[in-house]
């Protein structure tokens, strides 16, 4: 067998390495590491953690969103559900005198247990009607006999309008003869008005020490003589400002 002269070997050999050197130079990067594993560097694994972690920030910060959303739809629902109670709890009775009011502790109160409230309630309810209804009555007999007693003894009646309590100031409307129903405002009001109206009263005896300033010890009862002018019936103890002074 012959042999290639030996300038047709050296050609061959120079234009396989040309061919290998320009294979080599045309891969690129990505090719060349599809074929050699490499190990990542630290550069990019301490990329890879700053991203991973810029993902967990959104996402927490998401989260936290979410939750702040969460709080303010319960805090809407819960100043609704107030508001709901309020109106319910303030509407107009029903026909029968049954009062709508709702105090329960239970969570739902179609549930067993806010029935069972519910009823509790109601009969609380109807016996403190029925106490507020008897204190009532009795109080009413009391203020009867207690003005029968007034009007009899013609008491004296003392202290500022204003310092007065509500039951002192109906038991002045009762012996003026004048309605003495309504709050201690109204009262108050009523008399000064009944008073400015009528300001001989003001010098009557039984009523002057409404007047009076600086008079806060009672008088006693007292009666009218024939001719009008208090009698026995006052107090001999004279009030400390007109008692005479000892001198020393």
């Amino acid at each position: 067998m012959s042999q290639a002269p030996a300038s047709t070997r050296r050609v061959t050999r120079h234009s396989s390495r040309v061919s290998d050197v320009g294979i080599s130079s045309l891969a690129t990067p990505s090719t060349a590491h599809s074929f050699v594993g490499i190990t990542p560097s630290p550069s990019a694994t301490i990329a890879q953690l700053l991203r991973r972690n810029a993902e967990l920030e959104a996402q927490n910060t998401l989260l936290q969103v979410r939750e702040q959303t969460a709080n303010a739809h319960a805090v809407y629902m819960a100043q609704q559900a107030a508001v709901y109670k309020y109106r319910l709890n303030h509407q107009a009775k029903k026909q029968d005198g049954e009062d709508r009011r709702i105090h329960t502790q239970s969570r739902v109160i179609t549930s067993v247990e806010g029935r069972e409230e519910a009823a509790q309630e109601k009969q609380r309810k109807q016996r403190d009607k029925v106490d507020s209804e008897k204190k009532g009555k009795e109080k009413e007999k009391e203020d009867i006999l207690r003005r029968g007693k007034q009007k009899e003894t013609q008491d004296c009646f003392t202290g500022a309008l204003t310092t007065n309590n509500k039951s002192q100031l109906e038991d002045i409307c009762a012996a003026l003869e004048i309605p003495y129903d309504g709050t201690v405002k109204v009262l108050q009001i009523r008399l000064k008005a009944h008073f400015d109206a009528n300001p001989e009263l003001k010098q009557h005896e039984r009523y002057k020490g409404l007047f009076s300033r600086g008079n806060k010890r009672a008088t006693r009862s007292f009666e009218l003589d024939e001719n009008g002018a208090s009698a026995s019936g006052l107090s001999s103890v004279q009030p400390p400002s007109n008692r005479p002074r000892l001198e020393t």
